[in-house]
């Protein structure tokens, strides 16, 4: 799918979630989780009288597709895991995309290693993507000056995974 087709799917679905809606304009967050391997989402509208309100779901975009426009702007370097199409009652629309940092990556980037260790000691996934596109254990066995007890936890935590 081009990311046209994809945008058009998204729009698609907002329109079949409002059908019987009064909408001055629409809000589908997206959020990414881990690989891209769990999406998720909220719908909002605002009323005539601005007033924003949120919608069941009950037809999802494509998520094959979804999965894809995050691929394609993380191959791009422009990494997002949060989103929010918003639709036009005219069609037009805007996406804005927003990184928001797995805490453990925060922990790392700020080298509080005491709390890497706690947060890979209670299972945090090390499979998380950071904002360049690693995974959180090849940031840490990339970086210089993490220590070995740092290592030692995302090895165990890896084997863990399966990896």
């Amino acid at each position: 799918m081009t990311v046209d087709e994809i945008y058009a799917n998204i729009g698609e679905t907002i329109v079949q979630n409002l059908e019987e809606t009064e909408w001055q304009q629409a809000i589908l967050k997206i959020y990414m989780d881990v690989y891209p391997e769990a999406v998720g989402y909220q719908l909002f509208y605002r009323t005539a009288t601005n007033e924003t309100m949120s919608k069941d779901i009950q037809y999802y975009p494509d998520n094959a597709a979804v999965e894809e426009l995050f691929l394609l702007f993380l191959k791009g370097s422009s990494a997002w895991n949060e989103a929010e199409f918003i639709l036009e009652p005219d069609g037009t629309f805007s996406m804005n995309f927003n990184w928001n940092a797995p805490e453990i990556f925060v922990a790392a980037k700020n080298k509080d290693w005491k709390k890497v260790c706690t947060l890979l000691q209670e299972g945090k996934n090390t499979r998380l993507l950071g904002s360049d596109g690693r995974t959180f254990t090849q940031y840490i066995l990339e970086e210089k000056d993490v220590p070995e007890e740092v290592h030692e936890l995302v090895k165990k935590s890896g084997e863990e995974d399966g990896k």
